[in-house]
């Protein structure tokens, strides 16, 4: 997980979540690269479309992306000049998804970190709303989804909700058990249940899912399912000292409605955490 991709779009809020990216690796020594969509009216989105690129408007607008870039990275090195990351830019005329999507497919990246509401006065803005595009969008890629203003704290806690209904494959744990390794996070499996016992089924996909995290601390909890499981994920959250709640995106999976937009806006959008959406493997 050496290669991250960091969408901004030069707020406060996204410049916060490429800091938090920054202290989260510590001295793991990534290859930070930030990419910028420069977005432009829907006249000069037609204009692109039809390849007439070089506009006085198209100009001006790649110009300022550029020049607020060269800003950015230099604030960037500078506050971040004893870290042990490489920090590469790029700014990009496309629409914020395909942007991200294309970035990820030609620069290999490992994961994306981006923050999940943005100070933007644009109309299309660029993080928020377009966050769950993302998410849509990009189904091959770890995403990190970082609260808007959060302040980085040491990861100490990694909360893993499902259900074991089903079988588990290693590549999808994979960002998971990287990202307890480069932190030294516990990971809980948090078993939200309506008292039924496990099945044989259930029990051997526990069984075999805490094999995969051989080497790193794990820690099983259950909690009866009283309640929404958005809420009793928060709610554990916050009682628990929980850092970061990772899940796997399976629309097959019970959990799955996590996913859905209106409870990503929720979970992602309102969390106090980061959030860590990892791809399913077919």
């Amino acid at each position: 997980m050496n290669k991250i991709l960091l969408p901004t779009d030069y707020s406060e809020v996204s410049v916060k979540a490429i800091d938090y990216a920054s202290k989260l690796f510590g001295d793991y020594g990534c290859e930070f690269n930030v990419v910028h969509s420069f977005l432009l009216s829907r006249s000069g989105l037609s204009r692109l479309r039809k390849r007439y690129k070089d506009t006085k408007d198209f100009r001006k607008s790649e110009a300022a992306a550029k020049d607020e870039m060269r800003k950015l990275l230099r604030s960037l090195l500078e506050s971040h000049k004893n870290d042990p990351h490489v920090y590469r830019a790029y700014v990009t005329a496309q629409r914020i998804p395909d942007s991200i999507k294309q970035s990820v497919l030609e620069l290999q990246c490992d994961m994306v970190v981006m923050a999940t509401t943005g100070a933007s006065g644009l109309k299309e803005v660029f993080l928020g709303s377009n966050a769950v595009k993302v998410i849509k969008k990009i189904d091959f890629c770890p995403l990190l989804l970082v609260p808007a203003g959060y302040e980085y704290v040491p990861v100490k806690k990694i909360l893993f909700v499902n259900d074991f209904r089903r079988n588990f494959e290693i590549e999808e744990l994979t960002p998971l058990r990287a990202m307890a390794r480069v932190t030294g996070a516990k990971v809980v499996l948090l078993y939200v249940n309506d008292g039924e016992p496990f099945t044989p089924i259930q029990e051997g996909n526990r069984v075999k899912l805490l094999e995969m995290f051989s080497g790193i601390e794990v820690e099983e909890q259950q909690m009866p399912m009283d309640n929404f499981l958005t809420d009793i994920i928060e709610e554990y959250s916050e009682n628990h000292g929980v850092n970061m709640l990772a899940m796997i995106r399976n629309k097959h999976h019970p959990v799955y409605r996590l996913l859905r937009e209106p409870v990503v806006k929720r979970i992602a959008f309102s969390s106090a955490i980061p959030f860590l959406v990892m791809p399913e493997v077919v």
